[in-house]
């Protein structure tokens, strides 16, 4: 039987609570919240980590192909072939990490909220 009490309930039943910091007692480890709670939580951050690392990639090549759009016009017609190679290159594999990228994340991040939601309809 899991009965889930509020830390005020808890800390005025205690007669011990007088003289001790009830900050420390809050955070002792006889105290964990339930397990959905502890689930959703960590679903939370990780979806916001996975989030975080995707603005980062996207931030990160846009600023790379901005700065191969500033230095393309400053290359003279010699050098024109291999920059123009190398752009290749690098959209290729931008391409390549971005649609990987995205394809895990959303994989992850809808196994994990959607096997949230098919619990929280069964209870």
């Amino acid at each position: 039987m899991n009965i889930a009490i509020s830390d005020q309930e808890r800390l005025e039943d205690d007669p011990q609570a007088e003289g001790e910091n009830t900050e420390e007692r809050l955070r002792s480890p006889t105290v964990s919240p339930p397990l959905e709670v502890r689930q959703a939580t960590n679903s939370f951050k990780l979806a916001r980590f996975l989030l975080w690392i995707l603005v980062a990639t996207l931030i990160a090549g846009f600023s790379l192909i901005l700065t191969l759009v500033i230095l393309s016009i400053f290359i003279d017609a010699q050098e024109l072939e291999a920059f123009t190679r190398t752009s290749i290159l690098v959209k290729d594999v931008l391409i390549l990490v971005l649609m990987t990228q995205m394809l895990l994340i959303g994989t992850v991040l809808g196994f994990y909220f959607g096997s949230f939601r098919c619990r929280e309809q069964h209870y």
